[in-house]
């Protein structure tokens, strides 16, 4: 089993300067503020690493000059997710172990490169240059990931052989094991791989139990587990010109949930989560527009689809009619996890509603429930949107 390791150190930095590219040569701490706490979560090429968890303040006694950058999680996934897409045109197999360090399982692409050169080639393409990625290959992910660690940036670093004497230099601290069992290591005067080799697996075992044995095949660089492919969403489009340019609000309403029924008949789309929709756009004039929406929890309705889409669009300020409509959503395959009925008509959150209501209207007379409605989502006034009615189950 050869696998590969994907890392790019200072992983947020690299992304701040993506968008940033002026923070290229500066001193950066980029923090995160955790119930009225400040830490650091990542720092510039040239800063200590032993910065990355410690204090904010404690940080800026050390680098009092540098530039102060807020934790952007978001924005450092949608970078991540980018790279993950682009490994995606090469291969299934590949895993997100955390933001900036990328498992690939290479059993099959050196039948699609022809060689190792042009395969690692294509990993490392996969990565923004200014990312410098590092690639680690080895027989197990934990191996391959020390491996990356030592790589030169932009390029990968093989070892295949003599795993164990390889990586016996490295520092406990990298072990992916409970800090208080590393504390424990450090106390019987064990600071690196090779200092845990020399000990026996029963001994490691006596010691620490069940996790002594995974630290004693780690350390030796012994690591079988495989590959879990990440579940990447798959894109489905439609689109839809207008003979003559439209302003009417109506109209736009009817096109999007034209878009809408194309895309959720689809066979592909039928029974899966619909995690992410952008509606686009192209104005008289060649104007291009971009609205996203982001599901949270899945649902399941056109018209609560549409109802999103709706309001989100009208949040746009567009300078001239409207030309052309497409519609992009990601579909992810279903959570097996959560059993589904096998008829779509039987409702059971339905008929547990009902049931709920019918129990209030006994036992608080004939106090009224009312349902909130959309009326018209795309009024110009909010309090023609929605309406207050009676229930009636």
């Amino acid at each position: 089993m050869h696998i590969a390791c994907i890392y790019i150190q200072n992983f947020y930095f690299k992304s701040e300067i993506i968008r940033r590219p002026s923070l290229q040569n500066e001193s950066v701490l980029i923090y995160q503020k955790d119930r009225g706490h400040r830490y650091v979560v990542d720092v510039s090429e040239g800063l200590s690493p032993a910065m990355i968890g410690a204090s904010l303040d404690s940080a800026i006694e050390h680098y009092p000059y540098a530039i102060l950058c807020n934790a952007d999680f978001a924005y450092y996934q949608e970078e991540s997710r980018k790279i993950l897409v682009r490994i995606h045109t090469k291969t299934d197999y590949f895993q997100q172990a955390k933001l900036g360090s990328i498992y690939v399982d290479l059993q099959g692409l050196n039948k699609t490169f022809q060689s190792e050169a042009t395969l690692t080639t294509s990993l490392l393409n996969s990565v923004p240059d200014r990312m410098a990625p590092q690639i680690g290959i080895s027989t197990g992910k934990f191996p391959a990931f020390l491996i990356a660690h030592i790589a030169d940036p932009g390029h990968a670093r093989f070892v295949l052989e003599d795993v164990e004497k390889a990586i016996a230099p490295f520092s406990i601290t990298l072990l992916p094991v409970a800090e208080n069992i590393k504390n424990q290591l450090r106390s019987f005067g064990l600071k690196t791989l090779g200092d845990i080799a020399a000990i026996s697996e029963a001994g490691l075992q006596s010691q620490f139990g069940k996790i002594g044995t995974a630290i004693a095949h780690l350390s030796r660089g012994i690591d079988t587990s495989p590959v879990i492919p990440e579940k990447m969403p798959v894109p489905v489009d439609a689109r839809l010109a207008f003979g003559i340019p439209v302003a009417n609000i109506e109209i736009i309403a009817w096109a999007v949930n034209k878009l809408l029924s194309m895309i959720l008949i689809r066979a592909d789309v039928q029974g899966k989560n619909i995690e992410k929709m952008t509606l686009s756009g192209i104005c008289l004039g060649g104007y291009q527009w971009h609205q996203k929406v982001v599901f949270k929890a899945p649902i399941n309705r056109q018209q609560d689809f549409l109802g999103y889409l709706l309001v989100k669009f009208k949040m746009l300020k567009l300078p001239n009619a409207v030309e052309e409509l497409s519609l992009n959503v990601d579909v992810m395959g279903a959570d097996y996890a959560i059993q589904k009925t096998l008829f779509a008509v039987q409702d059971d959150s339905i008929a547990n509603l009902h049931k709920s209501i019918r129990k209030i209207k006994i036992t608080q007379g004939k106090n009224p429930i009312h349902l909130i409605k959309g009326v018209d989502l795309c009024s110009r006034i909010p309090e023609r949107r929605w309406a207050m009615v009676t229930y009636d189950s």
